[in-house]
């Protein structure tokens, strides 16, 4: 469980931690307003929230990482 912010102006952002695994199903509950749609690219190690609009604002998403 944690948070990350994709910055304004970005696509992606990942998040390095242990608990992830290519088969972990990664939960993300945006904090502020996010216009667009996100998915969950996995691997070893880390995941990166992809986004397909690039925002004008810092978003900030909580995770919570089930194996």
């Amino acid at each position: 469980m944690g948070q990350v912010t994709l910055p304004a102006g970005q696509t992606s952002v990942t998040v390095t931690t242990p608990a992830a695994t290519p088969s972990s199903n990664v939960l993300l509950t945006p904090l502020n307003n996010y216009k667009g749609t996100v998915w969950v690219t996995r691997t070893s190690g880390s995941f990166t929230i992809n986004a397909s609009n690039v925002q004008t604002n810092n978003v900030v998403f909580t995770y919570l990482i089930i194996n």
